[in-house]
């Protein structure tokens, strides 16, 4: 049980690290492109926002795997003492 649990684990780094950094990299260059537009008697504006939320997703998924984690060894200590 704990193998999957540490692979839980390391699929939250993964999106944590990899997509946070993908998104927000999307978002940059989004904004760049914008900035080179020529526009004429318009506005245009774009907030890089978006990678919060796979950030938050890879935050959520680190804490679910290390509550897990404890759960499950409180679960084996109780069977041991049984």
């Amino acid at each position: 049980m704990h193998e999957n649990i540490s692979i839980l684990l390391k699929m939250g780094f993964t999106i944590l690290i990899a997509g946070t950094l993908s998104s927000y990299l999307d978002g940059l260059l989004l904004s760049k492109a914008l900035a080179r537009l020529q526009l004429v008697n318009a506005q245009m504006s774009y907030y890089n926002f978006r990678f919060i939320d796979v950030l938050s997703a890879g935050f959520v998924l680190i804490i679910f795997s290390l509550a897990l984690k404890r759960a499950v060894h409180a679960v084996e200590e109780n069977k041991n003492t049984i």
